[in-house]
């Protein structure tokens, strides 16, 4: 499957057919910095996590919401789910293009689309549907979404969706490798709790580690509920 975005406007999947930015999207350019490739010289799947996330805080900010309005309304977003779907992963010194924008509202939630692609070949990097919580930040519990939000952040539409497959089906067989991890404090973000970002770094940890031991031989990989000690 060759996936391109051609202008920053269109991706073309060859599933669904084109997936359109709507003009209301925040837009960015970003290049990849050398501290963030890996050691095979790509970067990692937690990595565009982190791009999304700065992209939608730039997104809010522009609009008049950045992290001192936030504070002063003693609130702030949370990712409940995140879809994530991988093409072409950038090196060093690539140039992207982002975008992203609030697909849908609901009373304590919004839905974010992400679009990230090549700036010299137009290739899919990722594209993304975030479900973000509104939460008081002191009690840490959802609140409302003013109507100041909604009205400034559209919404503008499902245009992209990752594609997802059924879950597979798990039995009570030993998984084929299993890595403990513990959480550390450095780990957790502003909120008080372990970052999306953070267990994408772990599944690939893990992944990396069981592909070395021999041991993956196609049985799902499982993360548990992890708390910051």
């Amino acid at each position: 499957e060759d996936e391109t975005v051609a202008g920053s406007e269109v991706a073309r999947d060859t599933f669904r057919g084109d997936l359109r930015v709507p003009p209301q999207a925040f837009r960015e350019r970003l290049r990849v910095r050398s501290y963030e490739a890996g050691r095979d010289g790509a970067i990692h799947p937690g990595t565009i996590l982190r791009y999304l996330e700065h992209l939608a805080t730039e997104a809010s900010a522009a609009l008049g919401f950045d992290n001192h309005w936030y504070r002063a309304h003693n609130s702030a977003w949370v990712v409940r789910e995140m879809s994530l779907l991988l093409g072409d992963l950038p090196g060093i010194d690539d140039d992207l293009n982002l975008s992203t924008w609030v697909a849908d509202f609901r009373h304590v939630q919004a839905t974010r689309d992400y679009l990230v692609s090549r700036a010299d070949t137009g290739r899919l990097v990722a594209r993304a549907s975030a479900r973000w919580a509104y939460i008081d930040r002191q009690k840490l519990l959802p609140v409302r979404i003013p109507n100041e939000i909604t009205t400034r952040m559209g919404p503008w539409g499902h245009a992209l969706r990752a594609r997802s497959s059924a879950p597979p089906l798990l039995s009570d067989a030993p998984l084929a490798g299993e890595v403990r991890l513990t959480a550390r404090a450095y780990e957790a973000d502003t909120q008080q709790h372990i970052n999306n970002c953070v267990y994408l770094d772990w599944l690939h940890e893990v992944a990396s580690q069981v592909a070395a031991d021999g041991a993956l031989t196609g049985a799902p990989l499982q993360i548990g509920r992890a708390s910051c000690r």
